[in-house]
């Protein structure tokens, strides 16, 4: 054993002596550090339940609606794909077309200008409701 290693046996041995082995004092803290993290926790996956990502596209006009468009052909026919941060090519979540049918047909019109949309609807095929559709 060498001088320094010496020294730092006597070091770690005084600290040991003032803050002591596993007594009641680090039982105290360890429970009290438990319970700050569990708060913690809580507090970060608040926003996961609360306000999860969920797919979103221009709302259908009451007139879409009742001539009983589905969904899916109304991303179809009035939505332009865009690209995704990822890639790949998918319904714009933003835009929509003016003139979203061209004579009466279901057809895209991708000839007709863009616009911004004005109320949106949601997937809740996984997430019913969330804090996003209570404050919009």
């Amino acid at each position: 054993m060498t001088i320094s290693q010496k020294s730092e046996d006597k070091g770690s041995k005084e600290y040991t002596d003032i803050i002591g082995g596993n007594g009641w004092f680090q039982i105290v803290i360890c429970i009290f550090c438990f319970f700050c993290a569990a708060a913690h926790c809580l507090h970060d996956f608040t926003m996961t339940f609360f306000a999860p990502n969920m797919d979103h596209w221009c709302a259908r006009p009451p007139e879409v609606i009742r001539a009983n468009v589905s969904v899916e052909e109304w991303k179809k026919i009035s939505i332009p794909l865009a690209e995704s941060r990822t890639g790949d090519n998918t319904y714009s979540q933003c835009t929509m077309y003016t003139n979203f049918t061209q004579n009466g047909s279901l057809y895209p019109n991708t000839n007709a200008s863009i616009i911004k949309c004005t109320s949106w609807e949601y997937d809740t095929s996984v997430y019913r409701d969330t804090m996003v559709d209570e404050v919009i």
